[in-house]
């Protein structure tokens, strides 16, 4: 399997069928008729659950970035936010810039979005020549994964509580009755669920930055460190 379809594996098909078995059983614990897997060929099976696994993941990740930029409360660029970060680092890879590819970024202590949007994309242009991006990619794709994750378990904590909601009502109105229920097995797992799915948002919400954060800082120190080793 090479690195795209890796990529696309654990970023959208991973959240993707996540998301669907968490509906398979949301639509179950309902009470709503499921059907019969069995009825038909498993190649048929795994070829239709693979495209919606896919497009649900890449909706994922569209969510994921909504709520990403709306965390962040800027429109600042993310590699805009890391060169801010780091003013000396900043200054060093601008006069790389302007030796190498003959315009500046940053003037005055301010860096441009449109020149640093086009230097990052030069700078990983060349490092994806050289063959320099695996701890990139590597930290690029937990990103990914960590910010998709945040839709994901919002939509399963919904799931989770509109469960708990349901047998909340029914153990409310059999005691009502007078009769005896047993709590079912779709409510402990409900809870389960819910609880899980908080403290997966909750790290998600905290990793995916820093992921994030990690990964432009990679980036460019490795930019910088190829540009001084292989001076031209």
């Amino acid at each position: 399997m090479d690195k795209v379809s890796i990529y696309d594996f654990i970023v959208f098909f991973v959240p993707g069928a996540t998301f669907i078995l968490l509906a398979f059983w949301f639509v179950q614990a309902l009470g709503s008729p499921v059907f019969n897997a069995d009825q038909y060929p498993k190649e048929l099976l795994v070829i239709v659950a693979i495209l919606p696994c896919y497009f649900i993941g890449n909706f994922l990740s569209w969510m994921g970035a909504k709520i990403e930029k709306r965390r962040d409360g800027t429109d600042k660029a993310v590699w805009v936010q890391s060169l801010e970060s780091d003013s000396w680092l900043a200054d060093r890879l601008n006069e790389i810039a302007q030796t190498k590819w003959s315009f500046s970024f940053k003037a005055n202590g301010i860096i441009d979005q449109n020149l640093s949007d086009r230097f990052y994309d030069l700078a990983y242009q060349l490092l994806e020549v050289e063959g320099k991006l695996e701890k990139v990619r590597t930290l690029y794709m937990q990103y990914r994964l960590f910010c998709n994750s945040v839709p994901l378990s919002i939509a399963a904590f919904i799931m989770a509580f509109i469960i708990i909601i349901k047998n909340s009502v029914v153990l409310r109105t059999c005691e009502c009755n007078c009769c005896t229920m047993i709590p079912s097995k779709n409510l402990a797992e409900a809870v389960f669920i819910a609880v899980a799915s908080l403290i997966f948002c909750w790290l998600a919400l905290h990793f995916y930055p820093v992921r994030r954060k990690l990964m432009m800082k990679a980036l460019f120190e490795m930019f910088y460190a190829y540009s001084v080793i292989n001076k031209k």
